[in-house]
């Protein structure tokens, strides 16, 4: 899936992009290094690269995690055995998912 998103942002016109420096308001982005699903990372790391040229006045934040698959929620999901990251490092990855929660509140109590 994740080849699949790679492709059609690097091809996707300028146009259609979702204006987010338009919003009005805090944004937080969470992201894995490991994430099979889409390129979370690079994506969030465009959108601050975005919001930073175009002067965002509100707070925005990126926070990566090394330890961590497309799930970054405090739960154990059965179905993140699909990802090799959570099967390899289990404790490490429920580590980067309380720590996203942490990072979360902590964003929304700045807020």
């Amino acid at each position: 899936m994740r080849s699949c998103y790679n492709n059609a942002i690097v091809s996707a016109p300028e146009d259609t992009y979702i204006k987010i420096e338009n919003i009005n308001g805090p944004i937080l982005f969470l992201s894995a290094d490991n994430d099979d699903m889409w390129p979370a990372k690079e994506a969030s790391e465009w959108m601050m690269e975005r919001l930073n040229k175009k002067q965002f006045p509100y707070q925005h934040k990126h926070y990566n995690y090394k330890y961590a698959s497309h799930f970054l929620i405090p739960y154990k999901l059965r179905t993140v055995k699909i990802f090799a990251i959570e099967r390899k490092y289990p404790e490490e990855c429920m580590e980067s998912n309380m720590k996203s929660l942490e990072d979360t509140l902590i964003f929304l109590n700045e807020w």
